[in-house]
């Protein structure tokens, strides 16, 4: 779980309201720079491109039994419903809808 003030800067909701734990499918965020999926919740989360490290199948990594795939951020983790193929595509569209 990511936690404090700078999770906001990393990964909030589309609204720029609630700070991201973990996220699920891609959507357009609108902003560049910024890729949007979806927490285990299903809720929507917009994640900023240049604080993910890595991407990593979810299996046998202690996220959440519905995440997929596991992000590395420079803070933290957020775990995501979309697969790691559909990560790497929202990253390289930098967040066009697929």
């Amino acid at each position: 779980m990511i936690a404090g003030v700078e999770q906001e800067l990393l990964a909030s909701d589309c609204n720029g309201s609630v700070p991201a734990t973990s996220a699920h499918a891609p959507s357009r965020s609108g902003l560049k720079g910024w890729i949007s999926l979806h927490r285990p919740d299903g809720e929507v989360v917009c994640v900023k491109i240049d604080q993910i490290v890595f991407v990593m199948g979810a299996m046998k990594t202690g996220a959440n039994s519905l995440a997929l795939s596991r992000i590395q951020l420079l803070n933290g983790f957020a775990d995501v419903r979309e697969n790691v193929e559909e990560v790497m595509l929202a990253i390289r569209n930098d967040g066009v809808a697929m």
